[in-house]
């Protein structure tokens, strides 16, 4: 063998050493990066005992919320009359539809009453709905509001309160 056949034999063995080492060396890394995502960094002497505070804490805050939205989804079944699609406070003015459909068909004989069904369909939103909201106050008249469930979120509930506060149907 040559000079040169021995420079590049220890050459290869030299490269495939290094990439051994750089192999075990990424390896150990990773475990080490995987095993150390667990571990707290703090210095607490008894990790637990404050963990099991904040536990205690976290556990009746959500007790808490949970009561509390319990609370307003009751408040909500209340306001709306039994086998009904209407709000109790609505029950004064709201008609059965069969009963309009018969008065329509002429199955039934109306009492010679106008009446007219004001409903609205726009929501809700915060820009309109409080202007008709208004209106229908000062004119002291009664309405539907039509509400698409996807429609309805944090930043209307105010509104959808308040067509609930204010009797609307």
């Amino acid at each position: 063998m040559t000079n040169w056949e021995n420079a590049r034999k220890n050459r290869r063995k030299r490269r495939e050493k290094r990439k051994k080492i750089i192999l075990i060396a990424c390896v150990l890394m990773s475990f080490l990066i995987i095993k150390g995502c667990g571990l707290n960094t703090s210095n607490q002497q008894n990790p637990g005992e404050q963990d099991a505070g904040k536990e205690v804490n976290l556990v009746s805050k959500e007790k808490e919320a949970k009561k509390e939205k319990q609370a307003k989804v009751e408040e909500l079944k209340r306001a709306i009359a039994k086998n009904s699609n209407h709000i109790n406070a609505a029950s004064k003015y709201a008609y059965d539809t069969k009963e309009i459909r018969d008065m329509m068909t002429g199955k039934v004989e109306s009492d010679g009453k106008k009446v007219a069904f004001l409903t609205f369909d726009d929501g809700p939103n915060n820009k309109i709905t409080p202007q008709i909201l208004d209106t229908l106050d000062k004119e002291n008249v009664p309405a539907t509001f039509f509400v698409v469930g996807s429609r309805v979120t944090e930043n209307v509930k105010d509104v959808v309160n308040r067509i609930i506060k204010d009797g609307h149907g």
